[in-house]
């Protein structure tokens, strides 16, 4: 039985100790009980694009009963706890290896990451990411398969909305099964490109070799597991999720491997359940090796754009 598992059995029992002590003794008193937490561990959060160089986001993970939206993104000291940033990061494409420098973008969060600038994506090849830290080694494969091409994109009103619907993208699955595909997108204005909501990943298990009409909404431009959504306007709110007549929309068409897919698949689950993937204990598909949760991504990406009319 692991330790997750057991931590997570010895809170149910606390929990139920909690409820029953409160039911006999009634309100006359307050109880304080400490509840527990689970092994803080490595967090990774890697990538590599096509015709990009790799990224690798090294964190901790969050105390179980700690909610995100407590933390202060802008304050260093609140995140620096989750951070670590005294780790040895190697990206090898077999042939060539180098080491990842720490790197600050406040464009990204966290905005502190390792990044190369050597080795860069391609398409059929394989890459082996190698992080030592505190003394432990962890160790990820990822490869980049043969991209995949959008035929098109079309927007288009939803219902009685004349201005606001989805976006459709177009292409035809390869006959080979087993393709699989993350999709990314963004509009004027957003800094990165964003994962359409979940799933954004999916295989072609059901549509292999045909030709594909895939709807998608727009992400959100930040994530609001750290923010609250409740300061967005009136406006805002009703636009939510919605491309909107006149949009630019850039899409990032992107194929993964299995492992790379069955890490995104479960993380995704995971965050729609508990709102905090990497809480102790988890349930996500990790393919570092050692003991580390998180994945390492090679994507082979194909860019397109439209404008919503």
């Amino acid at each position: 039985m692991s330790k997750a598992i057991k931590s997570m059995e010895a809170t149910i029992r606390l929990f139920f100790l909690v409820v029953l002590t409160l039911l006999w003794s009634g309100c006359e008193k307050d109880i304080t009980v400490e509840l527990p937490q689970g092994e803080k561990k490595p967090v990774v959060d890697g990538r590599l694009f096509s015709g990009d160089y790799p990224r690798v986001w090294i964190t901790y993970t969050f105390p179980f009963f700690t909610p995100l939206q407590g933390i202060n993104i802008y304050d260093p000291n609140s995140i620096a706890q989750f951070l670590a940033l005294d780790a040895e990061v190697t990206v090898s494409d077999g042939t060539v290896t180098e080491y990842l420098s720490l790197v600050l973008d406040t464009t990204y969060f966290p905005p502190v990451f390792y990044m190369g600038d050597t080795i860069v994506g391609q398409p059929g090849r394989s890459y082996f990411l190698t992080i030592r830290l505190h003394g432990k080694t962890y160790t990820a494969v990822t490869t980049i398969p043969p991209i995949v091409a959008l035929d098109s994109l079309r927007w288009k009103p939803e219902g009685q909305l004349d201005s606001l619907g989805p976006c459709n993208l177009y292409f035809t699955d390869p006959p080979q099964y087993g393709n699989i595909y993350r999709l990314f997108c963004k509009r004027q204005g957003y800094v990165h490109y964003r994962p359409i909501f979940d799933p954004s990943v999916l295989d072609d298990q059901s549509f292999n070799g045909l030709r594909i009409e895939f709807p998608f909404y727009r992400p959100d431009p930040k994530n609001f597991v750290f923010y609250n959504s409740d300061t967005l306007t009136a406006q805002e709110q009703r636009e939510r999720f919605y491309w909107k007549r006149g949009d630019t929309i850039y899409v990032r068409f992107c194929t993964i491997d299995r492992p790379a897919y069955e890490f995104l698949r479960t993380f995704e689950e995971s965050a729609n359940t508990s709102g905090n993937p990497f809480s102790n204990p988890s349930s996500v598909k990790s393919n570092i090796q050692g003991g580390a949760m998180g994945g390492w991504v090679g994507y082979g990406a194909f860019d397109i754009w439209t404008v919503a009319q």
